[in-house]
């Protein structure tokens, strides 16, 4: 352990109220220093604490309304986040459901080339023929549904947020729920322990 991340370990352990021994306020803080980005996140965090509190704290708000922040209250953002996802996905094709029956048919497809300039037309039909997975040339909800997979990391959202993980090993009091206080506390602990 670094003299930087061994003073944070003591400075958890001796500043923040209701840890008694050190070696708690090291396993706190080993939360966040297992993780391999946790230097270049230091580093962010040191050179900026202010903007890092407005960062982090910007990013409990989102997962949460309150700002608290737990393993619970993360994976209800997730979920949210993938259900908006699929909802986007869902509506791309059903955009092109000209006569409103909430599926994609051959004739709206033929609709479509009336009207979209041929390489969009291509493209989507392309989509469409992609997306009908018995063959039949309708696209419903199920069939758009069954061929997403996973949402790809560069769709965004926090699941992929280096934040995140930080911000769950800054609850100091071992709740396990880090408050919007806590990751304030976390960042001047780390300011401070820095200084010295």
């Amino acid at each position: 352990m670094t003299p930087v991340l061994r003073c944070l370990a003591l400075a958890l352990a001796v500043l923040v109220p209701g840890l008694g021994r050190a070696d708690t306020g090291i396993e706190i803080f080993n939360r966040i220093t297992k993780q391999k980005f946790f230097q270049n996140e230091l580093q962010r965090i040191l050179s900026d604490p202010e903007a890092a509190k407005r960062r982090y704290l910007g990013v409990a708000f989102r997962v949460e309304h309150d700002g608290h922040v737990s393993r619970i209250a993360v994976e209800r953002r997730f979920r949210f986040e993938d259900a908006q996802w699929r909802a986007r996905e869902v509506s791309k094709m059903l955009n092109y459901d000209l006569d409103g029956d909430g599926a994609v048919s051959v004739e709206d497809m033929k609709e479509m080339e009336q009207i979209l300039p041929s390489n969009n037309a291509a493209r989507i039909r392309a989509r469409h023929f992609a997306a009908d997975r018995d063959g039949n040339g309708t696209v419903t909800v199920p069939e758009i549904l069954s061929g997403l997979g996973e949402k790809p990391a560069e769709v965004g959202g926090l699941r992929n947020s280096n934040e995140i993980t930080v911000i769950l090993g800054m609850d100091l009091d071992g709740d396990g729920v880090t408050t919007p206080d806590e990751i304030i506390a976390a960042i001047d602990l780390l300011r401070d322990a820095a200084k010295r």
